[in-house]
């Protein structure tokens, strides 16, 4: 067997000591030892001196706590997923569970890296649970499992001492957080740490391939050896370090290498969920949602239980629209683990997706009540609080998450939003581009760009920021709805009803959307679309004026003037402004006769648009009307300058009556 050959760890000269808080939690078994508290605070004693030592971690007990342990399960494992869906740490860094439940499997201790979390069985051995608790301690900074009986990081924790190499690792991880999302470790460390990683991997790979090959010998004589059992047995624990460089090269966006590692993990243990959950998570973020869908789906199906699986699947089924189901998949997630912050966080996405912004702002609430330095959550806060109209409020969450972490994207998009909606055009447009330059593939802002383009009436780059949004996300719902609106304007009706249509089956609930879609039904002549869309516009949002203009032209077109007129008014009711119903109405009250009424409505129409030619003819044919010819013959003159086509006997008429 190869083993590392490396000297035990020397102290360091730190030049700063980090403190770490930690809650020692006992359970009821445990507590039954009447100097439960004084041996919990002497194991930890034993471990900290150490790592304050080699390290420059100082360990701090915040409070000595009972936790009744779930007699029902039968592993350290699963009673750590307990732990981490139940037990809340109240802002310490480390939490160390300790139990003398029976029942428990062999292992003597247990950790959970993103959670902060250890588990360790207690002992009648002090330098067993020593051994124990900093070898899990190890595995929170980063440390993993090694084939070297010397180390403390062999899985039997036979050693004294950690191996020169995690002590290194150790010494670089020090500093990550705790209590926060996302992985806890910086950038420029992770960098640094990779080798470190992929040299064990190399030693490890190089074990493995000397038990294949002590396997392939007792094969040729039809017999196993004893030290090939006891490998085959027990070398399943060296996935680790394959698993934490899968995360690290999911962190760094190298996802051919994240593919990889987890391949050489599974390989080791094929049975490791954390394993195939990276996988899962690797191909979803190379846009093959329905391979990481299978992949979430072959875990659940023998682990049912488990919440982090169940809020990837959420995040696969939201990109692919698949809202209802991602709904369903973080719910069954907060069942099971209802401190999840990020579970509650995407729930509030859903949620505002679907225009339940009270909903949402409950779930962004709880989500920065679990984790006060969430970024996103802030950010999410901030946009479900525009939408409820809270502008000041909404400033002040878009600014705490760019205090909080000025390199998210989403932060910069929502204060983008918000210096949108205070009407500061240009500051907002530099917003989005900043959330661009700091992720270009963020569909959101180049959406949101568009938005600001269409608003200065360029088309054409408003639909390329569209275009773009919908190549990184083709189920970006409202992307789709706003392409349909740029071909809409440029006349395209049947393609612009494709696009509004996808973005409806998407899941989009909008009554702009709707009424564009009325609108684009009516340019094909399908009334009847047209009808059942501004309607159900309507439905959504009965202040939508113009919902109310698409279904007056509808009932026109189906020869009910007197409904049309209403429809009409009650969108001048909603917007004094509109000077398409001004002019809808205009038109009817002129073809009934009320010719002074048409010439009101025009008149108004024509302070909001006075080179509307189509409006200026109008109001020429009123005057003729009326007998006003000099006005009549003023405003055909209008109406031509404007680029309109008068008809050549009006124009003939008007001159004929101006002579008389």
């Amino acid at each position: 067997m190869i083993l590392f050959n490396l000297k035990a760890a020397v102290p360091i000269r730190a030049t700063e000591v980090l403190d770490i808080s930690l809650t020692i939690a006992a359970d009821e078994e445990f507590r039954t030892d009447p100097a439960w508290k004084e041996k919990a605070s002497g194991w930890l004693n034993l471990v900290a001196a150490d790592f304050e030592r080699f390290f420059g971690i100082r360990f701090s007990i915040s409070a000595l706590k009972e936790w009744t342990s779930d007699d029902s399960c039968r592993s350290l494992e699963k009673l750590g997923w307990d732990l981490e869906a139940h037990f809340d740490k109240k802002g310490v860094d480390i939490l160390i569970a300790l139990t003398s439940q029976t029942g428990l499997g062999e292992l003597s201790g247990y950790s959970l890296f993103l959670a902060g979390i250890v588990l360790c069985r207690c002992s009648d051995s002090v330098p067993v649970i020593e051994r124990t608790l900093k070898h899990e301690l190890g595995h929170l900074f980063g440390a993993v499992h090694v084939p070297d009986s010397g180390s403390l990081m062999d899985h039997f924790v036979q050693g004294e001492f950690f191996d020169k190499t995690n002590a290194d690792i150790i010494r670089l991880n020090r500093g990550r957080s705790f209590n926060s999302v996302g992985f806890p470790v910086s950038p420029g460390v992770l960098a640094r740490t990779v080798p470190l990683y992929e040299r064990i991997g190399k030693t490890v790979q190089k074990e493995l391939s000397q038990v294949q090959f002590r396997k392939n010998e007792t094969n040729q004589s039809g017999s196993y050896g004893i030290s090939y059992l006891h490998d085959h047995r027990n070398f399943f624990y060296l996935d680790d370090v394959f698993v934490l460089l899968a995360q690290i090269y999911l962190e760094q966006g190298l996802y051919e290498r994240a593919i990889i590692a987890c391949r050489s993990a599974l390989k080791i243990n094929p049975e490791n969920p954390d394993s195939q959950n990276l996988m899962g998570i690797v191909f979803r973020r190379q846009g093959q949602i329905d391979r990481a869908l299978d992949i979430y789906r072959d875990i659940l199906k023998s682990r049912p239980m488990l919440p982090r699986v169940l809020y990837n699947m959420g995040i696969a089924l939201g990109k692919k629209g698949e809202h209802k189901a991602a709904l369903a998949a973080y719910e069954k997630a907060l069942v099971i683990m209802p401190n999840f912050a990020e579970a509650h966080n995407n729930l509030g996405e859903i949620m505002l997706r679907s225009r339940n912004e009270k909903g949402a702002m409950t779930e962004f609430k709880t989500a920065v009540t679990l984790c006060p330095s969430y970024a996103l959550a802030h950010a999410n806060m901030a946009e479900a609080l525009l939408r409820l109209q809270d502008i000041e409020q909404a400033k002040t969450e878009a600014e705490t998450a760019l205090a909080l972490d000025s390199g998210l994207a989403d932060a910069h998009n929502v204060f983008g939003n918000v210096l949108y909606r205070q009407g500061k055009m240009a500051e907002a447009a530099c917003a989005y581009r900043q959330a661009l330059v700091l992720d270009s593939k963020f569909e959101k802002a180049h959406y949101n760009l568009g938005i600001c383009f269409l608003d200065q009436n360029k088309t054409v780059k408003a639909t390329e920021c569209f275009l773009r949004a919908l190549e990184i996300n083709s189920g970006f719902a409202e992307a789709h709805a706003s392409y349909g609106f740029c071909l809409l304007q440029e006349g395209k009706a049947d393609t612009a009803i494709r696009e509004i249509r996808t973005a409806r089956e998407l899941g989009l609930c909008s009554a702009k959307a709707l009424v564009n879609l009325s609108s684009a039904y009516l340019l094909q002549n399908m009334v009847d679309d047209a009808l059942a869309s501004a309607e159900e516009a309507i439905e959504i949002d009965a202040g939508v004026a113009l919902a109310h203009n698409n279904l007056g032209i509808a009932w026109v077109r189906k020869g009910k003037n007197e409904t049309a007129v209403s429809e009409f008014e009650k969108a001048l009711s909603l917007d004094p402004n509109s000077k398409e119903s001004l002019l809808n109405l205009g038109n009817l009250h002129l073809q009934s006769g009320h010719v002074d009424r048409a010439l009101s409505l025009y008149l108004r129409a024509e302070c909001i648009d006075p080179r509307n030619g189509v409006l200026l003819n109008n109001i020429a044919v009123a005057y003729f009307q009326n007998g006003s010819f000099a006005l009549a013959r003023e405003y055909a003159k209008k109406a031509q300058a404007a680029g309109f086509s008068l008809h050549q006997d009006f124009l003939r008429e008007i001159e004929e009556s101006n002579r008389k």
